[in-house]
């Protein structure tokens, strides 16, 4: 009896040692926080949780975060309380861990020291309009910073909805042949992205933690903060849930379809209203982004030449820092009310996997020996780039700096030349060839950013395409696999006569690679699609691919009927998703065309013309001003003419600063392009981007190179008369 007791004592002490031990891991590396909600259980929120949470925050984000942790350490600042409560709602929406007094200290602290810093810059200019500069910039960044957590919520909300009829589409087609919502949730947080299955994660981890009371709690908690926004959402939920409760089969099934037609009306119904009410923004963006600018440009050499004083870091802070800044916030605010993302049944969103960092890169191998590679980061390469243009761009001002009598001369005109205003400042470079020089600018600055973000996307979106190309076909397949699974026909035989039917296409290679795995290397239906190392579905990255899989391997276990059943469901399902894909298609693409034509023809080319006329005017005015100075001490007339003119801003520079502007208006109209069409999709996003701004900056560098040669032949015969 004593041996027995010191045996339970014995074990008693080594627990009681093990969980103080574990008690000391939690407060040191996983600390565990519990407040209680109101239905009486606790949350639970570990470091390992919000590790989880983080790393699906961008840098941008968690910059903001430290910004907003160490501004808080600083300053303590005290909010109204409905207004902490607002701005504690949009960051617990985002699930940004910061206080909402942290993000108002951050927003001063930040507009304040941008202010400051843009004020010593602007200093040594002596000019008023320029000492304003500094309070738009500081008042422009407390508006973002101030604005953030609210634009932080969104941009979730924007993603977590464009992934809402992909939710629905595979609880929906998983509790068609297994009516457990438990199940369902997990299974569709294993097949969509980030953020959606955060959320649906988070549903399942409090139902099982305790802190609900059921799944059915947990969801109606959840789905609350979605009422005002996506009503549709949980309407299809609700549905889905009813279906549990169903008794007649038939009816059950009929909830499920319900539920997902539910959501693809009223997603339609959303973007069709969207889509009406775009007109009127894009005509605004239009107005006051392309046309605008280039009515001011056509006066602006005459102007310049008759005020006098006008420099060109005037026209850079209004052209390249006020207007773009203003174009933004419009671009932004249409963004921030787009109803949902794509809905298309994409494989792959983000590539947040770190698998994925090496294909971010550019990969050079050696021919001979294909082993031995190196990986460059696009970062590296822009950055070289840009080295290299802006070293032929800025040649005249390196060139005067090292020889300042050097000068060019065709035509009785100076190509390189530099002049003095009334004031006495030494101005320039003038000339033709100096305008041509500043060409290099803004290719390099174009060609900068589209080699970083092709270099960046590109192998991502290879990856993307080859998903894209089985998801198109896939439909069909899963329907004549159906097809022969319903007559009776065993699921490895089916899927071999699938394979020869659908020879050429690319579901037919996934299915002869499936035949080839069972027929030639023994293996069965699962191993054989889904093994580690020959799985056929590894080879073909598609979610929706490898669900109709998993839901194959599940109901060949109870029959080739129930299989049968379950795949020509799927595809009806797709089918229906790709009828509201094409249809939301064709309601924006008077909306998109509109956008595309500025992109690709309406900025570059009026911009180009623009510029070569101003090149044109400004060698006359020089050159008319030199000539009435030489008759000026003989002629009283002449000297009067020339008081009325002044040098001016050399085309140099002002060349300089509207390609500027023309790269930053085509980036600008990119993502606006890209965001309406593909929603939340970044990688189809920046190729389009990358290819577009490189695109049109050639085409406006080209057309103005062109007619600046031309119009500068017309003015040296002007001249010559």
């Amino acid at each position: 009896m004593d041996n027995y007791e010191d045996i339970i004592q014995k074990y008693s002490n080594k627990l009681d040692k093990e969980f103080e031990n574990n008690s000391n891991i939690l407060d040191s590396g996983s600390k565990v926080n519990y407040s209680n909600d109101s239905d009486g259980y606790n949350d639970v929120i570990t470091n390992d949780y919000r590790s989880f949470i983080n790393q699906f925050s961008n840098l941008k984000q968690n910059l903001y975060i430290k910004g907003c942790e160490w501004s808080g350490k600083l300053f303590n600042i005290t909010l109204p309380k409905e207004k902490e409560e607002k701005i504690e709602d949009y960051l617990k929406f985002a699930r940004v861990n910061v206080t909402p007094s942290s993000t108002v200290a951050f927003s001063f602290i930040a507009s304040i020291l941008l202010g400051f810093i843009s004020l010593i810059l602007v200093a040594p200019t002596g000019s008023l309009i320029m000492y304003m500069l500094p309070f738009l910039i500081g008042g422009f960044v407390y508006f973002i910073l101030a604005t953030y957590p609210k634009h932080l919520a969104q941009q979730w909300k924007i993603k977590t909805s464009s992934q809402m009829v992909m939710a629905v589409f595979y609880l929906t087609t998983y509790m068609r042949h297994n009516s457990n919502l438990e199940l369902a949730l997990k299974f569709t947080a294993d097949h969509i992205d980030p953020p959606i299955s955060l959320d649906l994660m988070g549903i399942v981890w409090n139902y099982e933690t305790g802190a609900k009371q059921s799944v059915k709690v947990a969801i109606d908690e959840y789905l609350e903060q979605w009422r005002k926004s996506n009503l549709e959402f949980i309407e299809s939920i609700h549905l889905i849930e009813s279906s549990l409760y169903e008794g007649d089969e038939t009816r059950r099934l009929n909830l499920l379809d319900r539920a997902l037609e539910q959501i693809l009306n009223e997603t339609y119904e959303k973007m069709l209203h969207y889509s009406q009410e775009l007109h009127s923004p894009i005509t605004m963006v239009t107005m006051l982004g392309v046309i605008l600018p280039m009515l001011t440009m056509i006066i602006l050499p005459l102007a310049v030449s008759f005020m006098g004083g006008v420099r060109w870091y005037h026209l850079f802070a209004f052209y390249d820092v006020i207007l773009p800044l203003i174009i933004f916030y419009l671009v932004y605010d249409i963004l921030s009310t787009r109803p949902t993302g794509n809905i298309a049944v994409g494989s792959f969103s983000d590539f947040d996997d770190p698998k994925y960092d090496d294909l971010r890169k550019l990969i050079i191998k050696d021919k001979k020996n294909p082993n031995n590679t190196v990986k460059i980061t696009p970062m590296k390469v822009a950055i070289f780039v840009l080295i290299f243009f802006f070293i032929i761009g800025f040649s005249p001002l390196i060139i005067h700096a090292i020889n300042p009598s050097f000068e060019v001369s065709y035509g009785g005109l100076k190509m390189m030349d530099y002049a003095r205003d009334k004031s006495g400042t030494l101005l320039g470079p003038f000339g033709m060839i100096s305008t041509l020089l500043s060409y290099f600018i803004p290719i390099g600055i174009s060609v900068a950013i589209g080699v970083y973000y092709y270099i960046q996307n590109i192998n991502l979106k290879k990856i993307k395409d080859k998903g894209k190309g089985i998801d198109g076909d896939i439909t069909s397949a899963l329907y004549q696999l159906g097809n022969r699974l319903g007559d009776g026909i065993p699921t490895e035989l089916a899927i071999e006569n699938i394979a020869q039917n659908l020879d050429g296409t690319i579901s037919g290679e996934f299915f002869k690679d499936v035949s080839y795995n069972i027929n030639q290397l023994g293996m069965g239906l699962k191993d054989a699609i889904f093994d580690e190392e020959y799985g056929a579905a590894h080879r073909y990255p598609s979610a929706i691919l490898q669900t109709a899989m998993k839901i194959l391997i599940q109901t060949s276990e109870k029959s080739p009927l129930a299989s049968s059943f379950a795949m020509i469901n799927i595809s009806n399902y797709l089918k229906r998703i790709h009828e509201v894909e094409e249809r939301l298609k064709d309601i924006m693409s008077d909306i998109l065309s509109t956008i595309k034509s500025q992109i690709s023809f309406v900025a570059p080319v009026i911009t180009s013309v623009v510029v070569a006329i101003t090149a044109m005017i400004s060698m006359i005015i020089l050159s008319l001003t030199k000539t009435m100075d030489d008759f000026a001490g003989t002629d009283g007339m002449a000297g009067g003419l020339t008081s009325m003119f002044d040098v001016g801003v050399p085309t140099y520079f002002f060349q300089i600063v509207v390609g500027v502007y023309v790269v930053e208006i085509i980036v600008i109209l990119s993502v606006l392009y890209s965001s309406i069409k593909d929603g939340s999709d970044k990688v189809e996003g920046r190729i389009y981007l990358a290819k577009s701004v490189i695109k049109a900056t050639l085409m406006y560098c080209v057309i103005g190179l062109i007619l600046s040669l031309v119009f500068s032949n017309i003015a040296s015969s002007v001249m010559g008369m």
